[in-house]
């Protein structure tokens, strides 16, 4: 009896040696698997910096007029295209020092206009917007809308929120837009018509690397830009949410707290 009972303990140990064996390896594959696709992420931004301050040039001598003359909707729509180029080389150099820096997440708070940022961006998918034949229906925008938060990084996410909701709503919906800014927080979300998201899998579409069927939410199908998302709003010590209706509407947005001081609380718009 004795013997059996030696024997069933070290057959034990062994199984137990072996799974935390295969543990360890399958744990070293995952990192290096996640380390070889953050370095393809990195080395990929940063071949998009040449091109990109390539194209910022090439806007530059538009706008300084050494083509020639622009008329006024030209100008507009160059503008706009430098204004996105001007972002873009600004993100670019942000995703390399957050790899540099181990993804870390630095802020840079400074008091701004939000309705003023988000306007421009709104400038950005218009084109977007018209190809769907999709309209934009601003909600409950505050009339003293400053905030205390880092311009560039809500800016991301602002952004990755708009063109979401226009890339996989359905063409010719609406798209709402709804702020509320007062003394203590600052909410925005976009809402639109697409194919709803099961449960189960809403509450994957902010992790890293998702790989759903809805992961398309994700921007660009990398898997990163809703986790990016998440990590800024919870670097501002806010949150993200996310739903989805039986109908199709699908709502995306974020909370944050407002510390700036006393800012008078929203009023609702009618629809525009």
């Amino acid at each position: 009896m004795l013997n059996t009972v030696i024997l069933l303990l070290l057959i034990l140990s062994l199984y137990l040696y072996y799974l935390n064996v295969t543990l360890k390896r399958n744990l070293n594959t995952l990192k290096e698997r996640q380390k070889a696709e953050e370095s393809y992420l990195a080395t990929l931004v940063h071949d998009l910096k040449t091109p990109t301050n390539s194209q910022l040039s090439a806007l530059r001598m538009f706008e300084e007029g050494t083509f020639g003359s622009l008329n006024d909707e030209q100008k507009e729509i160059i503008g706009l295209m430098s204004a996105s180029c001007k972002y873009m080389a600004n993100l670019i150099e942000i995703i390399l020092k957050a790899y540099s820096d181990s993804g870390k997440i630095k802020l840079n708070k400074t008091r701004f206009d939000i309705t003023e940022l988000i306007s421009g961006l709104c400038g950005e998918i218009k084109s977007l917007m018209l190809e769907k034949e999709q309209t934009l229906v601003f909600r409950n925008f505050a009339q003293t809308p400053e905030i205390f938060a880092d311009k560039l990084q809500i800016r991301r996410v602002i952004l990755n929120l708009l063109s979401n909701a226009v890339m996989y709503g359905f063409c010719g919906s609406e798209i709402e837009i709804t702020l509320k800014v007062s003394e203590d927080s600052c909410e925005f979300f976009v809402e639109n018509y697409s194919k709803q998201i099961p449960p189960d899998e809403l509450l994957k579409v902010f992790d890293k690397y998702s790989k759903t069927k809805y992961s398309h939410f994700n921007k660009a199908g990398t898997g990163l830009g809703l986790y990016l998302t998440k990590r800024i709003i919870e670097k501002h010590k806010g949150r993200v949410y996310a739903k989805s209706e039986a109908d199709g509407k699908c709502t995306f947005g974020f909370i944050i707290p407002n510390t700036t001081g006393a800012i008078k609380r929203c009023q609702t718009l009618e629809k525009s």
